[in-house]
Formats: structure tokens, C-alpha cells, sequence
């Protein structure tokens, strides 16, 4: 019965559908459905529904598989195994060693509209392998016993393959998650590089922040901007490694961190996805930073 007389009788009256008060309702009507959808597509989905884009990769452990593995796409397609020279055309060749952290600054990299041609390779190698070139016999075999690598994780920088690659290099970029004990061992064998090889190795340090709870995580959701600590134990095996003199270093802390905090979301997009690793967002960030506080034309100019 209502509806007969809220709807059905009053469509019924031609001289009410040609009104012009029905017609501006349905014009207005309509410019609110298409305004309302045209914002949805804009924003990726309904505000409310998902605030943040792919927030739930921090949450859903399939997802942050998926991100994982892009993480890895291109070190992983630059490995030296498959691609072993640099293209002779390119005006700068950087070789880039390490684990995701070298994953990590692999995909800045790319991100960089550069004003010259890169051509990267890069060498796989992980934590607790260290960099063990020319390293007395009797400190290697102190060092080797507290490796807990598979062999197939750690790269053999004694080897011709690695000799003859470097010598390719403009660059040598390094960057790996380093533990405490490692320091000395690394920073020597950089030195010794620099003998051999000369200046043109970089040293990236740490970038690991506070880790947060599944329900930190959660109660972030509606966060437009999220910052988070420096994890102070690895800003510590920062200074020790720092303290190896005549090595160039490079610090993540230093491209967009500001007063020992890290953005973990920044204007609705995620940076870093879990303590550390980049999103893609988070790698087209640091490439803008990288490239405005010079790191970039330091780099470059080796």
C-alpha cells in the first residue's frame, strides 16, 4: 500500500515526471552515483572498506608472500649465474652483493630516472657469510665457525669469477644484514678490496626497524602516516661496522628517516611491509630521496 502511493501513483502522473523538480532530483541523483564511483576507482575501493592500499599484506601471510617474491624479481633476473658481463653500451656497470637488502636497493635503483645508462649484475650472498678476502688463515677459520650458512648461500669472493667482475665494476655496491660479529671481518675485507681493486666499493648499512604485533598492525589500519623506531641493536652493529675506516658507507637511515624513526606508511601507501623490506611504493621513495640529497651523483661519480 505505501509503495502504491510513494511510488507507484505518482509515476504514473505524466505531468510529475515532466516536472522539472523530478528532473533535477534525478540529474542530482545521478551526478552523486557517479561522483561516488568515480571516487571509489580513484582511491582503489571504498574508503572505508580499505583505507589503506594492500595494508593487509601486513596482515595476510599470502599476500606478503606475493610481495616477497617481487621483493626478489629483479636481483634474481641479475644474478651474475645468468647474466655474467655487463652491456659494453651502458655508461655506468654496478655489481650489487648481498642478500634482500641488496634486493631491496636493486629495485631503488631502478626506480631512479637516471641521466645516464645502468646495466647491474648482481652476487648472491647472505648474513653470517661475511666478505672473506684476504683474511689471515688462522681469523678465517675463527670467523668460519661461526658461519651458520649453507654453502650455497655464500659466494666465494676469493674466486676468479668475482676478481674478474669487479674489475667490470664502476660501482660495488654491498648490502646484506649484517650481525654484530661480523664488523671487523667485513670492514677489513673491504679495505682490502679498496687495495686491490680501488675506490669504488660502498658499504650499506642496516635498515631494520621495531617489528610491530599482528594487533599493532591491525589497530594501525585507519593510519594515514606511521613511524616506527630504529632498531637500536642494529644501529649499534651500524656504528661498530662504521668504524672501519677508509670504507665508503651508505645509510637506509639516512634517506628518509629523521630523528631515529622510520616511515612505515606514508600518505596512505605502505613503504616498508614488514621490518624492513620496500615495497614498491617504498622503493620509488627512497629512489626520489636517493636522488635529492645526492646520494645518487655520489654514487655515479666514482
Amino acid at each position: 500500500v505505501i509503495s502504491y502511493f510513494l511510488i507507484e501513483k505518482p509515476f504514473r502522473n505524466r505531468q510529475f515526471l515532466g516536472g522539472k523538480k523530478f528532473i533535477a532530483t534525478i540529474l542530482i541523483l545521478l551526478i552523486a552515483v557517479i561522483g561516488l564511483n568515480w571516487k571509489a576507482i580513484e582511491s582503489k575501493g571504498w574508503l572505508f572498506h580499505e583505507p589503506i592500499p594492500n595494508f593487509e599484506a601486513m596482515l595476510d601471510p599470502k599476500l606478503k608472500k606475493r610481495l616477497d617474491e617481487w621483493v626478489w624479481t629483479s636481483k634474481n633476473n641479475l644474478d651474475i649465474k645468468k647474466k655474467p658481463n655487463f652491456n659494453k653500451k651502458s655508461d655506468i656497470k654496478i655489481l650489487v652483493v648481498g642478500d634482500s637488502n641488496s634486493a631491496d636497493f636493486i629495485n631503488m635503483l631502478e626506480k631512479i630516472n637516471a641521466p645516464v645508462v645502468m646495466d647491474i649484475i648482481s652476487i648472491r650472498n647472505f648474513s653470517r657469510c661475511g666478505a672473506l678476502y684476504k683474511i689471515p688463515i688462522e681469523e678465517y677459520a675463527k670467523f668460519k665457525n661461526k658461519k651458520k650458512r649453507n654453502k650455497e648461500d655464500c659466494f666465494n669472493f676469493n674466486s676468479m669469477s668475482f676478481k674478474n667482475i669487479v674489475q667490470k665494476s664502476d660501482v660495488v655496491i654491498w648490502a646484506q644484514n649484517w650481525v654484530e660479529w661480523e664488523s671487523k671481518f667485513f670492514g677489513r675485507s673491504l679495505i682490502n678490496l679498496k687495495e686491490d681493486f680501488g675506490n669504488k666499493f660502498y658499504f650499506v648499512l642496516n635498515k631494520h626497524i621495531k617489528p610491530l604485533k599482528q594487533i599493532e598492525l591491525f589497530n594501525l589500519k585507519n593510519s594515514v602516516n606511521v613511524y616506527l623506531q630504529i632498531n637500536k641493536k642494529k644501529q649499534k652493529i651500524n656504528e661498530l661496522m662504521k668504524a672501519n675506516e677508509g670504507v665508503n658507507y651508505l645509510n637506509y637511515y639516512e634517506i628518509v628517516c629523521n630523528k631515529n624513526k622510520c616511515p612505515k606508511i606514508l600518505n596512505n601507501k605502505i613503504i616498508m611491509y614488514d621490518n624492513f623490506h620496500l615495497t614498491e611504493d617504498g622503493a620509488r621513495l627512497f629512489a626520489d630521496n636517493f636522488v635529492k640529497k645526492g646520494f645518487f651523483e655520489k654514487l655515479i661519480s666514482k
